[in-house]
């Protein structure tokens, strides 16, 4: 709770008031909403479950999972659609929508960044050295609810941490 609202002190959605001000915070009396409102632009997007992980996912958006054992260029769907939201219309399924897939193209195969893990016990000269580098796939989401995107993306096949380029 604290974290949350240590976040939204330094948004400037919340100030700090009265005589136990690092410990009290108030809504700003200017805002009706506690949490930020994107707007009034109506969204598509879905809710899917790939590896055992629920994401959130919109047309156009490129995204990174756990590792699948695809080939870039490489298309696939996903059938595991949790939930379907088109501006106002919401489909919840329980727990799948029938009949809604999300269709992504694979962009390219990574890995996260090396991990070290060192273990050691005091007094006893024992030291463990352990390294872990997670493995990734980037997807590019190109369909969610027969809504397609026609924008192709070219990413280069080096390890980069750079952003695509949409053509």
């Amino acid at each position: 709770m604290l974290c949350l609202h240590t976040c939204l002190v330094h948004a400037g959605m919340y100030e700090r008031s009265g005589a136990r001000a690092a410990n009290h915070v108030t809504l700003m009396p200017s805002l009706v909403h506690p949490l930020p409102i994107l707007g009034d632009k109506k969204q598509l997007y879905a809710v899917v479950a790939i590896g055992g992980h629920q994401y959130r996912v919109q047309p156009g958006e490129i995204l990174p999972i756990e590792k699948i054992p695809l080939q870039k260029g490489d298309e696939f769907v996903f059938d595991k659609v949790l939930m379907v939201a088109d501006g106002d219309n919401v489909e919840l399924g329980q727990p799948y929508v029938a009949g809604q897939k999300v269709k992504a193209e694979v962009l390219r195969n990574s890995a996260g960044k090396k991990i070290r893990i060192f273990k050691y016990n005091a007094k006893k000269h024992t030291r463990l050295t352990q390294g872990h580098r997670q493995k990734y796939t980037d997807i590019h989401i190109t369909e969610v609810n027969g809504h397609r995107v026609d924008s192709k993306v070219d990413w280069a096949d080096s390890d980069s941490e750079t952003e695509p380029a949409l053509a």
